[in-house]
C-alpha cells in the first residue's frame, strides 16, 4: 500500500499544479483585413462592402477602424481579449497611435470599441459607450447583428470625422420600448459629432458641449470605460500604435 502511495503522489502533485496553471486566455486571429468576422455576422456582399468602406476611411481620414466578431470569449473578459488583439495587429500608426477595434462577442452578448491613445480625446470613454448602447444595442435586441456592426463602425467614424462610404443602411426591424428614442439618440449623437469636429476647427465647442452634456444625462444600459491592460497597437503588423484601455464595454 505505502509503495502504491509512493508511485502516486507525483501523479497527483502533477495533477494539482497543472490545475492551478493559469490559463493562457483565447487565441488572437491573424490580421488578414479590417474586417475578421469569425462568428460570420455578415453576408459576403457586406463583408466586402464593409471592409472596402473601411479601408478608403483610412485613406482618406487617417485613423484606422477594424472590426472582430467572435462566437465566445472562453471565460476571457472583452477587456483584456480587446486589447491583446489590438495589441497584436498593432493597429493604427506608431506616431498618430490611432487604431480603433470594435469587438463584438456573439454568444457572450459583449461589445466593446478599444481606442488607441492618439483618438482618446476624439473619441471619449462616454462617446464610446454611448454609441454601443444608443446605435449598436437596439439592433443586437432584434438580432440584426450585421445592422448594428456597421451602424456602430459608420457611427465611430463620424466621430473620427469621417464617414464609411457605400456601406449598407438598416434600421432596427421594430421599435424598442423607448418609444423610437433610440433613432432620436442617434440623430442627436451625429449632430454632436459633427458640431465637435467644426468646434475644434473654430476653437469653440459651447454647442457641443450642451449637447453632449444632454447625452450623457439621457439614455439607459452600462458600459464601462478603461481598463487595467497595456499594449501597443498599421495593418498586417505595421507596427501601429499604442492602447491604454480607453474605449468602452457594453452588453445585450
Amino acid at each position: 500500500m505505502k509503495g502504491l502511495r509512493s508511485h502516486l503522489l507525483p501523479i497527483f502533485c502533477w495533477i494539482g499544479l497543472m490545475s492551478g496553471a493559469p490559463a493562457h486566455g483565447m487565441d488572437v486571429p491573424a490580421f488578414s483585413d479590417l474586417v475578421v468576422d469569425q462568428a460570420q455576422l455578415f453576408s459576403p456582399s457586406e463583408q466586402q462592402q464593409v471592409s472596402a468602406g473601411l479601408h478608403q476611411f483610412q485613406s482618406e481620414f487617417g485613423p484606422q477602424i477594424a472590426v472582430l466578431t467572435v462566437d465566445h470569449l472562453e471565460g476571457e473578459t472583452i477587456e483584456s481579449y480587446s486589447i491583446k488583439v489590438a495589441s497584436a495587429w498593432k493597429m493604427g500608426t506608431a506616431k498618430k497611435d490611432d487604431g480603433v477595434l470594435l469587438l463584438v462577442s456573439k454568444e457572450d452578448h459583449k461589445i466593446r470599441i478599444e481606442v488607441g491613445q492618439g483618438l482618446e480625446g476624439t473619441m471619449p470613454d462616454a462617446i464610446a459607450g454611448r454609441i454601443i448602447r444608443g446605435v449598436m444595442v437596439p439592433f443586437f435586441k432584434q438580432g440584426q447583428y450585421s445592422a448594428g456592426t456597421i451602424a456602430g463602425l459608420q457611427a465611430i467614424a463620424q466621430g473620427l470625422g469621417g464617414e464609411l462610404k457605400d456601406v449598407p443602411v438598416y434600421q432596427v426591424r421594430s421599435a424598442p420600448r423607448t418609444g423610437g428614442s433610440a433613432g432620436i439618440f442617434f440623430f442627436l449623437l451625429l449632430l454632436f459629432l459633427s458640431l465637435s469636429r467644426f468646434g475644434r476647427r473654430r476653437s469653440g465647442s459651447f454647442a457641443s458641449g450642451m449637447i453632449l452634456g444632454g447625452l450623457l444625462g439621457s439614455g439607459r444600459g452600462r458600459s464601462s470605460g478603461g481598463g487595467l491592460f497595456g499594449g501597443g497597437g498599421g495593418f498586417g503588423g505595421g507596427g501601429g500604435g499604442g492602447f491604454s484601455g480607453g474605449g468602452a464595454s457594453g452588453d445585450w
